[in-house]
């Protein structure tokens, strides 16, 4: 385990490489009460970010983005929610994918949000 955050687990497999257009990234794995409920594949950089952003549009298509001046998109599905982001600060970016029924317990405050989609 890499660490412990709000009840969340995350962990992080050695060797697990996923070159996406030859830029580097990292996976996470979350679990809650010992179960997987999500995972995430991050990025560092602008550059890096862009192709990522660029690459994950071309496979799921450009996804809901609530403001245009705020790098987050999301896609609904029946089971699961995927949100694309980018930090400008941190430069880190990331796709995760999160069961929504996991979503909706472990993150209550976006539960009005979410329950509309």
């Amino acid at each position: 385990m890499l660490l412990r955050f709000q009840g969340i687990d995350y962990y992080a497999r050695e060797g697990d490489e996923l070159k996406i257009k030859d830029i580097p990234t990292f996976s996470l794995y979350w679990f809650g009460e010992n179960k997987f409920f999500g995972g995430q594949i991050c990025v560092m950089g602008d550059t890096n970010w862009e192709i990522f952003k660029t690459a994950v549009f071309e496979k799921f298509g450009k996804g809901e983005q609530e403001n245009e001046h705020i790098e987050e998109y999301f896609w609904w599905g029946e089971e699961t929610i995927m949100l694309l982001t980018y930090d400008e600060v941190s430069e880190l970016g990331f796709l995760a994918v999160i069961s929504k029924k996991e979503a909706y317990k472990r993150f209550p405050e976006l539960w009005k949000e979410w329950k509309k989609q």
